[in-house]
């Protein structure tokens, strides 16, 4: 593996910084700098493996760049690579025509949510498709895609509303499409015309709704797939900006991005509370019926006599 051409170029720009302490004579107390250029016995090759194997750390430990890495919403980003489920033989639905794959059917007995981070002009726009799994108690993420206008203008809406009828004409049961607030009154308006029910919702923007997919993450109760590069490169990226704030970085390549992570933030967070609020009762109500049907099955069964068990000569005694 290799540094990232534009890591690469920044590594190399750094100098040393100003002095951070001065006594009262106006000697130097402490500095900081690169390790490489407060100490030219060591360059920055000798650091290479480093970067490349632990990025956001090496930046805070060799290249005096703390704002980078302590504030990294994933303490230890390549994480997310390890916990993905292995990438599948096919995408599940094409991004540039938004064709759905004739193998890509619907897990029947669970909600789908479907959730979209609506783009502006020259955006992306996300979008994702979720279920909560309540047998194994995971969230499951079968499509995440983005989808990027050729021209840079703003993302025509017409096919994303038809995908998610494309969806259900294919058997997936979609409880519920979340967009976010951006110009999204008249879309939510035709789904909710056409029998979805539809809201604008935003738990991407709340510090509770990113660490809740965090934890689930963390957990392993989120299933999610190495070909889904998007929501992982941006997942990746993500950082801490303050007790109430989740943003995106503002360099590497995925510099300014966080469309896809914010989609399923949403869908991810209704899936839950649709299950708790209604999916757990009904589990209920149906783990409750199993164990009743089992019993009046037990109690109706006729007994067996079990003939080995029975002493013919009690009655000569």
């Amino acid at each position: 593996m290799e540094l990232r051409p534009e890591l690469e170029d920044k590594l190399k720009s750094l100098r040393m910084e100003a002095y951070l302490y001065q006594d009262n004579n106006g000697g130097i107390l402490a500095f900081r700098g690169p390790t490489w250029t407060v100490n030219p016995k060591t360059p920055l090759e000798s650091y290479r493996q480093e970067f490349i194997t632990n990025e956001h750390g090496a930046m805070k430990d060799f290249a005096a760049q703390p704002q980078t890495a302590l504030a990294s919403f994933f303490p230890d980003p390549e994480l997310l690579d390890r916990k993905a489920y292995p990438a599948r033989p096919f995408q599940p639905i094409d991004p540039t025509t938004l064709v759905i794959h004739p193998d890509f059917k619907p897990c029947v007995g669970f909600n789908y949510f479907f959730g979209a981070d609506l783009s502006v002009r020259g955006d992306a726009t996300g979008i994702a498709l979720v279920y909560y799994d309540w047998i194994n108690n995971k969230i499951v993420m079968p499509m995440n895609i983005r989808i990027v206008s050729p021209n840079r203008e703003r993302i025509d809406y017409k096919p994303i509303i038809q995908l998610i009828y494309n969806l259900k004409d294919r058997g997936f049961n979609i409880k519920k499409v979340a967009f976010d607030q951006f110009q999204s009154n008249s879309t939510i308006l035709e789904l909710c015309n056409h029998g979805f029910p539809a809201e604008q919702l935003n738990y991407a923007t709340t510090f509770v709704g990113n660490t809740q997919l965090q934890e689930l993450i963390c957990t392993d109760r989120f299933e999610y797939y190495a070909d889904q590069e998007e929501f992982i490169g941006e997942a990746k990226h993500l950082i801490i900006v303050n007790s109430r704030r989740i943003d995106h970085m503002s360099y590497g390549p995925w510099k300014n991005r966080k469309d896809n992570w914010d989609a399923t933030v949403n869908a991810s967070v209704c899936a839950i509370d649709d299950y708790y609020k209604n999916g757990s009762l009904a589990q209920s109500n149906r783990t409750a019926f199993n164990v009743i049907e089992r019993m009046v099955t037990e109690t109706e069964k006729p007994k067996e006599i079990d003939y080995d068990k029975i002493d013919f000569m009690k009655d000569y005694f």
